[in-house]
């Protein structure tokens, strides 16, 4: 039986590949058009004393092919804004549209990453990364097959497409989701901190490596982390959430030259007054700071 997050994963995943439906994606050609436009969204959930507003007067526009992180406190809805953008949730008022058509149901526009890897066990690192592929029945099965070798050797994972993911690294599990997400090609990601959960060199190795994939596939990503440096290592502008309720308190561009390493980065006298500016918004949006905490 699927968890509901490798159901969440596949049907958005799987989805991609018919890039005419749902949300539609027949637009991209015209780069007049924003990948992602929100307007006014709220979102209320119900509880047991009454409702709970996640979110309220979200707006934001994201050009075709921009890299976007989000950041803000823990519960400020940052996640609740992509699964509204995925078509997984509705907004209780405001609209959402995705390269110029309302997003009414599952989005299959996109490629959503999130926290877990959501692979399946009992299948190889080959067969996950074909999934979404053999349900829509794309292409031919050689067709299939050279995609998903195509993507596998982008991603590093070449030499382990047999494997299945309980014989994996954490590394390479992540590395496996991301092949998944990729193979169909999504003009737009959504990344809900995929990488959260390495260490630090993995994290490190991983963020090169979707910096030089989303730099030859130009797609739009919208990327969810808690990690300032994460954040404008990756970005092109940084939209700072803040909480009670959650909503944009500042979008900030982000100036720094590409291409980026956060070893350059740390260096940066520009780097360091972003970086505070950032943790001044999210501090002072609802999120106040512990001891020993900040720069």
């Amino acid at each position: 039986m699927l968890t509901s997050g490798d159901a969440r994963a596949a049907a958005a995943a799987a989805g991609t590949a018919e890039t005419g439906t749902a949300a539609g994606v027949d637009g991209v050609a015209d780069a007049s058009v924003p990948a992602l436009e929100a307007r006014d969204v709220r979102k209320d959930f119900g509880s047991a004393s009454g409702p709970f507003v996640a979110l309220e007067s979200v707006s934001l526009t994201v050009a075709k092919g921009e890299f976007v992180a989000l950041v803000g406190p823990s519960g400020c809805g940052k996640s609740t804004f992509l699964n509204m953008v995925a078509g997984l949730i509705p907004p209780t008022s405001g609209s959402i549209r995705f390269m110029g058509r309302p997003v009414t149901g599952v989005n299959t526009g996109i490629g959503y990453m999130t926290q877990g890897d959501t692979l399946l066990p009992w299948s190889t690192v080959r067969k996950n990364v074909a999934l979404g592929l053999e349900v829509q029945r794309i292409g031919t099965r050689a067709d299939r097959a050279a995609r998903v070798d195509r993507i596998l050797r982008e991603v590093g994972l070449d030499g382990f497409a047999d494997r299945y993911p309980s014989q994996l690294s954490g590394g390479m599990r992540k590395r496996a989701a991301l092949a998944r997400t990729l193979v169909y090609q999504p003009p737009a990601l959504l990344m809900d901190e995929p990488f959260s959960a390495l260490d630090a060199q993995m994290r490190t190795d991983l963020q090169a490596q979707l910096l030089d994939l989303w730099s030859e596939r130009r797609c739009t990503v919208c990327f969810v982390t808690h990690d300032l440096d994460e954040a404008l290592l990756l970005a092109d502008r940084v939209v700072v959430f803040g909480t009670r309720p959650g909503r944009v308190v500042e979008v900030v561009d982000n100036p720094l030259p590409r291409p980026r390493t956060i070893e350059q980065l740390r260096a940066s006298p520009d780097f360091a007054e972003l970086w505070r500016h950032l943790w001044a918004l999210i501090r002072d949006g609802g999120a106040p700071a512990r001891p020993g905490e900040g720069r």
